[in-house]
């Protein structure tokens, strides 16, 4: 499961040598399981991608597979105290028969309406209600990260693959579904080597300074290592620049916060300089690439304090929080959910058991 799952999502190996962070013991949590996915019993879908919030205060969400026969996931919404209702089966006869498998959480419209990704490379919009309309299709530019709302009132969004180069993509896409590409990864080649970045795998945020910031999963060259990804910024109007390349065997883990000082902060999955292993980074870049690690995993024996960190978010406390995949105290290695100071302060907030979850492996987010 380890290897399998990490290798397949982000083609990661290992080492990059940084400093250690601090951790504090983990304080009293209150954890509680509102409800547990079936699967295709009763057509409650499985693997879910995350909640967002509608206007009308009800949480709402996709699950990449379960539902009826076809088992291409789920379109669902919940109370708050997790009453749970199936508002329409991917594939299936019905509202949401035009797409299938959508493969990251969904991004919440001025129009109280969602807009997501599935994994033909279709950008759908949901309403409350559970009708799909398909705004736009290309099985050959898939996106595999969440949309993001710009200000100016626009999706943007970026495909693993496809572009002038095949290597991914960011483009920009009206509520009515005008889609623009913006820019193609691989347009800079040295050796071989896709020196802009290729293949962004996350999410991409607007910063203050009203441009767009997010990651690649391979290119780059930090000039000792090739391809182990880039972190980059780009306007609106679709100018890029390559702002830090990743070290060897390292590369990003959830797509980039900006905190309340104005830099960005985000985890690799693997690499750093752990003292039991090198399970990964929690670090802070500001706008001008200047990173500095501000964590270090697998600094407690057994990776106590989590491994393979991923889906970061800034609450309203000014902390981060996020969800490791493996480690924590519990002896079958399922996870972590942790909080984060922006100096770099952990607390491990809950160990999962199994019984009540697990780390994502990549999919769902807080």
């Amino acid at each position: 499961k380890r290897s399998g799952t990490a290798a397949m999502l982000l083609t990661m190996l290992v080492v990059a040598v940084m400093f250690a962070g601090v951790v504090v013991p983990a304080q009293a949590q209150t954890f509680n399981l509102l409800y547990n996915f079936q699967g295709t019993t009763g057509n409650l879908g499985a693997y879910p991608q995350g909640l967002v919030q509608g206007t009308d205060g009800n949480l709402y969400g996709v699950t990449l597979a379960g539902g009826d026969q076809f088992d291409a996931g789920t379109f669902f919404k919940f109370s708050t105290s997790g009453n749970e209702k199936t508002l329409c089966n991917f594939y299936d006869v019905g509202a949401c028969r035009d797409a299938q498998a959508p493969s990251a959480n969904l991004a919440l419209g001025t129009n109280g309406s969602f807009y997501g990704v599935a994994l033909d490379g279709e950008i759908i919009r949901l309403t409350t209600r559970g009708k799909l309309k398909v705004l736009y299709t290309n099985s050959n530019a898939v996106p595999r990260a969440s949309l993001i709302l710009a200000s100016n009132g626009d999706f943007y969004g970026t495909t693993v693959n496809g572009g002038t180069n095949g290597q991914g993509n960011v483009f920009k896409m009206t509520a009515a579904g005008k889609l623009t590409t913006l820019y193609s990864f691989c347009s800079v080649i040295q050796n071989g080597i896709c020196m802009d970045g290729a293949q962004p795998n996350f999410a991409l945020v607007q910063g203050s300074d009203g441009n767009l910031y997010g990651t690649t999963s391979i290119g780059g060259n930090d000039g000792v290592n090739d391809g182990y990804g880039t972190i980059f910024k780009i306007t609106l109007t679709g100018t890029l620049t390559t702002i830090y390349n990743f070290p060897g065997y390292t590369q990003s883990s959830s797509a980039l916060v900006e905190g309340a000082d104005g830099n960005f902060y985000g985890t690799t999955a693997f690499g750093g300089s752990g003292t039991y292993g090198a399970g990964g980074t929690f670090f802070t870049v500001t706008p001008g690439g200047k990173l500095t690690t501000l964590y270090n995993f697998c600094s407690l024996q057994n990776c106590a304090d989590g491994e393979q960190p991923t889906n970061i978010f800034l609450a309203t406390d000014g902390n981060f929080y996020g969800i490791t995949w493996f480690g924590g105290v519990n002896n079958n290695d399922q996870g972590t959910i942790f909080q984060f100071t922006p100096g770099g302060t952990l607390t491990t907030l809950h160990n999962f058991g199994g019984t009540d979850g697990s780390g994502p492996g990549g999919g769902g987010t807080l």
